[in-house]
């Protein structure tokens, strides 16, 4: 009978500590690869779903911010993980804060703009998250240590924790005030930004508060769910190609 390595040696000429060192995944532990990286995917399936859900029911703006110091605090404690284990809980919590960010802030980017600007702010929003794919092999040779590594890729969104950047910059989405019913909030966040990009201008309603009474018959909403997505065939045709471009986009 062979008998068990107490400790593993590996080669650190390239990589200082990688996490199959950290944690020696090799031999019978190596299957910890391979499930690790399924772990961190299912954490994107699922901060997918209930980010949009989320948004949709507390604002943009809250869920932003709440993935934002997910992310930034997962993404720090994983580096002190004692086990495998524990390490693969704070990945499935990074993926899940980082997905959310993405998806409500595209959410978020889209809305606050309108007309053609809405292609125009979705295309640069798409090159950005592609040139910071791309900048990962940059930092991953300035880093070789994983650790370094994973902070160096989390303490950069601290910065959105700068007091005036998220009170005076980041307002609520217009277009998420006016369907909850928070038409006069609305209403002040148009008027900031058309001050800010010099055409400063007061909105006058003109219309009593009942007809934005989100309790009133003609503007009350109704419920709305996933199979929404698949009731007409326009809009089922749009759900089914957008979740084959994702699913081409995120196998490649």
């Amino acid at each position: 009978v062979t008998p068990k390595c107490p400790r593993w040696d590996y080669d650190r000429e390239r990589f200082p500590e990688t996490a199959i060192s950290q944690f020696d995944l090799v031999c019978s532990k190596q299957f910890w690869v391979p499930l690790s990286q399924s772990i961190y995917m299912f954490g994107d399936v699922i901060g997918s779903v209930l980010s949009g859900i989320l948004s949709d029911k507390f604002g943009r703006k809250k869920i932003i911010l709440i993935s934002t110091a997910g992310y930034f605090l997962s993404g720090v404690a994983v580096i002190f993980s004692p086990t495998i284990i524990i390490f693969n809980i704070l990945r499935w919590c990074t993926a899940v804060f980082a997905t959310s960010i993405y998806t409500v802030c595209f959410t978020y980017c889209v809305e606050i703009v309108t007309g053609s600007w809405t292609n125009f702010v979705g295309v640069i929003f798409g090159v950005c998250g592609a040139l910071g794919l791309m900048f990962v092999p940059l930092l991953s040779w300035v880093f070789p240590r994983w650790t370094y590594l994973q902070l160096s890729l989390t303490l950069p969104i601290i910065v959105l924790f700068v007091a005036p950047l998220h009170i005076f910059l980041f307002p609520e989405s217009p277009r998420w005030l006016v369907s909850q019913g928070l038409v006069k909030e609305a209403e002040s966040v148009m008027e900031k930004i058309a001050e800010e990009n010099g055409n400063a201008i007061k909105i006058e309603n003109n219309n009593d508060d009942k007809s934005f009474d989100t309790s009133n018959d003609k503007c009350s909403m109704t419920s709305v769910s996933i199979c929404d997505l698949f009731r007409t065939p326009g809009i089922c045709r749009t759900t089914l190609v957008l979740c084959y471009t994702w699913f081409c986009f995120v196998s490649i």
